[in-house]
């Protein structure tokens, strides 16, 4: 669903396998000026990490599952804002059937 939506609005997705290591991560996400990031709760430390070290763009991560407050905390200390897909989906339920698309 996470793909779809992006598809639509015309943003660029850009896969990060987690059995990469953080050197790499790094690299990927400095390059491509990532600001944004969807990925399961066991990445969350590994994207602390890299936003306190190299990654200055990282700004947002969307978690595909339930997070605690201690990790929310965590993500903030960092300089980030942490969501979870099902909060994404609530807040886009929000704003009703039409969404305007960017352009190509």
């Amino acid at each position: 669903m996470a793909e779809l939506a992006c598809i639509r609005s015309s943003i660029t997705i850009i896969p990060i396998f987690e059995n990469i290591g953080l050197e790499q991560t790094g690299f990927i996400i400095n390059q491509t000026e990532v600001s944004t990031m969807c990925m399961e709760k066991g990445s969350i430390d590994k994207m602390v990490e890299l936003k306190k070290t190299t990654t200055p763009s990282l700004q947002n991560l969307v978690c595909f599952d339930n997070v605690t407050d201690e990790e929310r905390e965590k993500v903030r200390q960092a300089g980030m804002k942490l969501f979870t897909f099902q909060e994404i989906i609530v807040m886009g339920m929000g704003q009703g059937p039409h969404v305007a698309l960017r352009e190509p």
